[in-house]
């Protein structure tokens, strides 16, 4: 199975960058068969699924309401109004929603419930901050994370997305090593496998200062699907030479 490769361009870019994204993506991916998605700032997801047509990569949202349908909630993006945009997939959970935003497991149940009625496709993230794993707790808080997919595992779609983002490697220049990858890879598949339900296949992503430089390395790891890039995606040649390394992989 081919390794999937998302840009999260966060909360970056303008129009004329999106139009001139996806003119030098669709060159940089003729003739590469990949699993690619794209997630930028919902303001321009309408405009990167019209220049997108038929070129094969999943628009991704950054972020999801927990409101199910229509309402007076002032700012918020429904799943509903994501699918609407042309979204396939979207993100919940990412370190820095609950860094800077404050969600917990109870918020991001709920988001995941929506995502998950819509027809989205959830990518949860999860992953410990650098006291956490200096102090040995990064399986327990990984396990406390888990419990939003369990607590909607009646409603979650046949694959299981699920990324590792340890906090101390985003945006830091610092990367988890390959054992530490491997490690709680290999902790999150056991665990996923007794959370989900048999219907369900679980698929992992790594994210955390993913750059071409280290992109083989990681996905060549064992349990690793692919990989959740940030800052690297925001270039469109540095994404494919990471997605050259995900299409070597398949």
């Amino acid at each position: 199975m081919r390794k999937f490769v998302i840009g999260n361009w966060k909360m970056n870019g303008d129009a004329l960058e999106v139009h001139e994204y996806v003119h030098e993506l669709k060159t940089a991916l003729e003739g590469m068969p990949c699993s690619v998605g794209v997630a930028v700032p919902f303001l321009y997801l309408p405009q990167l699924t019209a220049l997108l047509g038929r070129i094969p990569v999943s628009v991704v949202a950054q972020d999801v309401s927990q409101f199910k349908g229509s309402g007076a909630y002032t700012g918020e993006i429904s799943a509903a109004m994501l699918r609407d945009a042309g979204c396939e997939y979207v993100l919940i959970g990412h370190s820095e929603r609950r860094q800077y935003f404050d969600e917990d497991e109870m918020v991001l149940q709920q988001k995941l419930l929506c995502a998950c009625e819509a027809g989205l496709n959830p990518i949860y993230c999860v992953g410990e901050d650098l006291n956490q794993r200096l102090q040995g707790e990064f399986f327990q808080v990984l396990d406390k994370q888990l419990a939003a997919l369990e607590a909607v595992r009646d409603h979650l779609p046949a694959t299981v997305w699920v990324a590792y983002e340890p906090v101390w490697a985003i945006g830091t220049g610092k990367v988890a090593s390959a054992e530490q990858i491997a490690e709680v890879h290999a902790f999150l598949a056991t665990r996923l496998r007794a959370i989900l339900p048999a219907r369900c296949a679980a698929r992992l992503l790594y994210g955390g200062s993913v750059k071409s430089v280290n992109a083989r390395e990681i996905l060549a790891l064992p349990g690793v699907d692919g990989v959740l890039v940030g800052s690297a995606s925001l270039t469109v040649a540095e994404l494919s030479r990471i997605i050259e390394e995900a299409r070597a992989m398949a």
